[in-house]
């Protein structure tokens, strides 16, 4: 929701009525929520001012980029080809090149504008997480992008903020968007009243490097360049601030985003979520000076901008789910016997062989119109009939996995799994909990259902759930396989192998594992770990003893799975919830490079 936050108490006095904020994101309400917006910046369609590559004050030690300004009506498509290519983060020009730069752009756009080394252009691309808000002001990366919903714009339009330059907007969630979203252009920018603070900044610099600190150029007069970090007391300089505008940014920062007293009183009366407001003062100018002339914004220039577009947006081509690429097949087992038959070995192979246990592997492989009961991945699983989508605390969970666990005993005889029903893994694949806290519990289900398999049916997809967002449907190809604990896992520590054993036992691992390229899903078995071993972290988390994995799920991006950094997830359980079936009791971990 929108609140107001006081002006702080100092001694600063002012007869300057407060007619300006400061706009904020909402960081309680987001929390709450688990919201979060990230921009993505691989799309073709987007181009950027380069960093300076300044002679005064060292482009080798500093970055000259400072984002903020964006225009996301500015149609890239229609920059020359030249122009685009030099566009970019990775290049970095000279003064006189960078400004030859600037006058190029401003000639491809409909008139002057504002920009800066991080000037972004072009229609952005959005990953939102968790509820939907209305606004959001400053994103994850604090790039200076403003969203707002075609919902929360209309209602601020009929409120008498008209000025608002709003360019369509593309949403990538997993979860269906209940409204289109906008970015707001936002043109114009104010001066602050005196300098940024640099007492932090030199501070740390002197703890760094003293000399270096001492000859350091703070403000450039080459490139533009000004060091340091908003005051806590903001203060505009009142004739510096654009007249007849609702949004303005601030120039030494144009990350920061102000309004005026309509757009604050508009967006409090309608209750707008994710935005804040802070009070800020101005130096009085205004009243000698009165205030800035700038240029007024013109929307139906812009090719790019909804006004442009005749006040409307061609509906979005819903897009298809995801199929898997070219799946790999699996390799070959191999027993384990014959991986540790080597010299290094030699006297350590009758101990390692007997930590070796029984695993069942599994491939992904597409597929289409399986039927009902059959274990698969992806897509929409078999339940059965009075029984919904399970949901878990304000989580909305994906579905992963559907295991018959007739097909296992087929393969895995002696597998202490029950030898007849159904599993379903369940997971928030959009928050990607990773277990390393209680309340982490509310981002997975696993369900275990033993009935005649008659009774089963397709669930429909819930309403939450976008069409693209779900997994790409596979069947399993299971392959038995005898598997080694990880060099790091307790029982072989103790086994204290030197360093040449250690080594040629994780090269027996990695040829147990090749190719490498190829996913580790399995079922039962030890885990491939990532980093530390998990048994333990189960056991402080979740509580209990003798923790064992029943579920490992590799990173496969054609079939959409991607945990943390090419990661893995993994499903864990103990052993006296495995025997009495309480597979509700599961606990995942995530793991990532």
């Amino acid at each position: 929701m929108s609140a107001f936050v006081p002006p702080r108490r100092d001694s600063f006095q002012d007869e300057v009525p407060v007619k300006f904020f400061r706009v904020l994101s909402d960081v309680k309400w987001r929390v709450a929520n688990d919201c979060g917006a990230l921009a993505e910046y691989s799309t073709d369609r987007q181009c950027v001012m380069p960093p300076i590559a300044c002679p005064v004050c060292g482009s080798a030690v500093r970055d000259t980029r400072n984002p903020g300004f964006c225009y996301p009506a500015a149609e890239v498509s229609r920059f020359p080809c030249t122009l685009r290519k030099k566009l970019d983060y990775g290049t970095v020009a000279p003064p006189d090149e960078w400004e030859e730069l600037r006058r190029r752009v401003i000639a491809s756009l409909p008139y002057e504008v504002p920009l800066t080394p991080g000037t972004l252009f072009g229609p952005g691309t959005i990953e939102v997480k968790g509820r939907f808000a209305d606004c959001y002001p400053n994103l994850q990366l604090g790039d200076g992008r403003f969203l707002i919903s075609r919902t929360a714009l209309e209602r601020l339009r009929a409120s008498g903020i008209s000025d608002l330059f709003a360019a369509p907007a593309k949403i990538m969630s997993k979860r269906k968007t209940p409204d289109e979203y906008f970015e707001l252009q936002i043109e114009h920018a104010a001066l602050l009243n005196g300098s940024l603070d640099r007492k932090a900044i030199e501070a740390d610099l002197r703890e760094i490097d003293a000399d270096w600190a001492r000859n350091r150029v703070l403000v450039c007069d080459r490139c533009g360049r000004e060091d340091g970090q908003l005051p806590k007391r903001i203060i505009l300089v009142g004739s510096s601030i654009p007249d007849q505008v609702s949004l303005f940014r601030l120039a030494q920062r144009p990350r920061n985003v102000f309004c005026t007293e309509q757009f604050f009183e508009a967006v409090t009366r309608l209750k707008l979520t994710n935005i804040l407001f802070e009070s800020v003062k101005t130096d009085g100018s205004e009243k000698k000076d009165g205030f800035a002339k700038a240029r007024q914004s013109r929307p139906d220039l812009w090719p790019g901008s909804l006004s442009g577009a005749k006040a409307t947006v061609p509906p979005r081509e819903p897009e298809k789910p995801r199929k898997l690429r070219k799946p790999k097949p699996l390799p070959p087992a191999q027993p384990v016997k014959s991986l540790l038959g080597g010299a290094a070995l030699q006297t350590r192979a009758r101990a390692l062989e007997a930590l070796a246990c029984q695993c069942v592997r599994f491939g992904l492989s597409p597929a289409d119109n399986l039927p009902v009961g059959s274990s698969r991945f992806g897509g929409l699983p078999d339940l059965p009939r009075g029984s919904g989508w399970p949901s878990r605390r304000s989580a909305q969970l994906d579905f992963l996995l559907q295991v018959n666990l007739a097909d296992l005993t087929r393969v895995l005889p002696e597998s202490p799994l029950p030898k007849a029903g159904w599993l379903w893994f369940f997971y928030d694949a959009e928050n990607c909990p990773w277990g390393r806290d209680r309340d982490d519990r509310k981002g997975w289900q696993v369900s275990f259902w033993d009935g005649p398999g008659v009774q089963l049916t397709r669930a429909p997809a819930p309403d939450w759930l976008a069409a693209e967002a779900a997994l790409p449907v596979c069947s399993l190809s299971l392959q038995t396989a005898e598997w080694l604990p990880d060099h790091t896992a307790p029982c072989v520590r103790m086994l204290k192998l030197s360093e040449r054993e250690l080594t040629a036992y994780r090269q027996t691992l990695k040829k147990l594992r090749a190719p490498e390229d190829n996913p580790l899903h399995k079922l039962l078995g030890w885990p491939d770990t990532i980093q530390n071993d998990m048994a333990e972290l189960c056991s402080k988390v979740a509580g209990g003893k003798d923790w064992r994995v029943l579920l490992q799920l590799d990173s496969e991006e054609g079939a959409g799975m991607m945990w943390g950094d090419a990661g893995r997830l993994y499903f864990w359980i103990r052993e006296q919830d495995l025997i009495a079936r309480r597979f509700d009791r599961c606990w995942v971990m995530l793991q990532c490079f």
